[in-house]
């Protein structure tokens, strides 16, 4: 009655005209169906760059439509080995391993790079000796889908079912589906690709070309971060500035390229000695700088005399065995004297302490760690 026969209940009828009637009907409604589930698939592909979403909701529509038992996305690996990126079945199974050599219709899908269709796997030629492995496949379409991004790899989309073979409208529909799937595909790792750039560039932007250390504007700028952290949970910040000292004899003895290599060997050294958590920057020429959350100054002191060790012992290969030293100024927020008032801001502050005291390290007689407390402002 839905399809167009409701009318014809009450009064004379040809059951030819009903007929044709019923069947304008149907295929009226099987197109909103197709075009609404082409609507969603478009949707997906436009607005989400979640690569298994997109998938999925692909696959799903797609088995709904052609009223598939199965519907799947599948890299092909080798002509042996594929992986089920997405299926219908299960929105959870992701890149799962199957055998090749139980699907000959993907196999010659993918070498022959055309749509195979099997109207009865038990009696086509070309599956006929594996279908009793899978009796629920009767009929299979597969579509090699066609990816302007060939370093993707290669895939299949496979729509297969038991009750009857597929129209030629809803091969058609296969095709479409496939197209959909190649371009979201590609649109992930388009997106993907532009997120490592991105990365790439970020490192770039914060790294220091020689040592691989973080850099001063990084520095900074992560300096700020900790600061505001430490003002709102009321926790530690301390700082330390180290320096080596009587670098300019190196550079003038050895020459530039090999005063390189010794930055480099002590960006070596820093990094197996700071923690996880603390941020370590080459701040400028031959200055580094390690930012310490949540430590005190006692902490901090403490972590400055085991850098200091640590290059005091190590013999550079650059130098030809030659042993060096580092002088540390070391600060902490917040400042042990109660009425001291910072200038401007608390983390130049910071900086100004932790130099102040690496200066006074300096003029002491260097290979020391040194620490800085303000002095009360003047009543």
């Amino acid at each position: 009655l839905e399809a167009g026969a409701s009318d014809y209940v009450t009064k004379p009828f040809f059951i030819d005209e009903l007929v044709a009637r019923i069947r304008t009907n149907l295929e009226v409604k099987r197109y909103q169906d197709d075009m609404a589930a082409m609507l969603r698939i478009s949707q997906a592909v436009s607005s989400s760059l979640d690569r298994d979403k997109v998938l999925y909701t692909i696959v799903s529509e797609l088995g709904s439509v052609v009223q598939s038992d199965r519907a799947a996305l599948i890299k092909v690996g080798d002509r042996s080995m594929g992986l089920i990126v997405a299926t219908r079945d299960n929105q959870e199974i992701r890149n799962k391993p199957i055998d090749l050599d139980g699907y000959p219709e993907i196999q010659t899908a993918v070498s022959e790079r055309r749509v195979v269709v099997v109207d009865d796997t038990h009696a086509d030629p070309l599956t006929v000796r594996v279908a009793s492995g899978i009796p629920t496949r009767k009929s299979v379409v597969v579509v090699p889908l066609e990816l302007q991004k060939a370093d993707l790899g290669e895939f299949v989309l496979l729509s297969s079912r038991e009750h009857r073979p597929y129209t030629e409208a809803e091969i058609g529909f296969v095709r479409v589906v496939a197209s959909a799937a190649a371009n979201g595909l590609t649109n992930a790792a388009l997106y993907d690709q532009a997120a490592i750039d991105n990365q790439r560039l970020t490192t770039l932007a914060n790294t220091d070309d020689l040592t691989k250390l973080f850099n001063h504007r990084y520095f900074y700028q992560r300096l700020e971060e900790e600061y505001k952290r430490s003002e709102r949970y009321g926790s530690d910040l301390a700082l330390i500035l180290l320096d080596l000292d009587h670098f300019k004899q190196v550079n003038d003895t050895y020459g530039h390229q090999k005063g390189d290599a010794v930055l480099k060997e002590f960006a070596t050294i820093f990094i197996r000695t700071v923690r996880e958590t603390d941020l370590l920057a080459r701040y400028g020429g031959e200055e580094f700088g390690v930012l310490l959350p949540e430590t005190n100054l006692a902490g901090a002191v403490r972590q400055a005399e085991r850098m200091r060790r640590e290059v005091k012992a190590h013999y550079f290969e650059a130098l030809q065995g030659k042993s060096l030293t580092i002088s540390c100024g070391v600060a902490c927020l917040p400042f042990g004297t109660p009425s001291f008032k910072a200038p401007h801001h608390q983390q130049d502050a910071l900086i100004a302490w932790a130099d102040q005291a690496l200066y006074t390290a300096k003029r002491g007689g260097r290979d020391r760690s040194i620490t800085a407390e303000p002095e009360p402002d003047a009543e």
